[in-house]
C-alpha cells in the first residue's frame, strides 16, 4: 500500500447489507467436511467474498 501511496479507510459511516438472514432456516451443511488440504489438484475449490470500498 506504501508503494502505491494508498491507504486503509476505517470508521465508516454506513455498512452494506447483501442479505437478509432467515434466522429459523437450518445452516448450509458442511459439503467438504472442512477438508481444506485436499489430496490432490481440483479436488476442492472455496473461497472468500471481501468487500472493498473505493473511491
Amino acid at each position: 500500500m506504501a508503494a502505491g501511496h494508498i491507504q486503509g479507510l476505517s470508521g465508516r459511516e454506513h455498512s452494506t447489507t447483501t442479505t437478509r438472514r432467515d434466522r429459523l432456516a437450518a445452516p448450509f451443511p458442511d459439503l467438504v467436511n472442512r477438508l481444506f488440504n485436499p489430496e490432490r489438484p481440483n479436488e476442492v475449490w472455496y473461497g472468500d467474498i471481501t468487500y472493498v470500498w473505493v473511491g
